[in-house]
């Protein structure tokens, strides 16, 4: 079989493959939305007042099962954008009487 036979190099199969969006850590998420940390932590984990979005869940997991402290999840930048605008307008609409 000659390598342009080869079934997986086609250029059929290339185009017809999805494009993935890259995941990333809740860090580096709060990095590219020029927020702390802690401030970005405290929205997700902390708890919400009636109609404000819930933050997006994980892509994926990954690291140990048995221990819940090894494990990293990761996130859509997508998103993680979509939900900070609505929570944001979420706080506007809330603070006007």
């Amino acid at each position: 079989m000659k390598f342009q036979d080869f079934p997986l190099r086609n250029r059929l199969n290339r185009e017809n493959q999805t494009e993935r969006e890259p995941l990333y850590t809740l860090p580096e998420i709060a990095d590219r939305l020029g927020v702390e940390y802690d401030i970005l932590r405290s929205y997700v984990r902390g708890q919400r007042p009636t109609g404000c979005p819930p933050p997006p869940v994980p892509s994926m997991v990954t690291g140990g099962s048995s221990l819940a402290r090894m494990r990293t999840k990761l996130y859509k930048l997508s998103e993680y954008k979509a939900w900070w605008t609505a929570r944001q307008e979420f706080a506007n609409t809330r603070r006007k009487p």
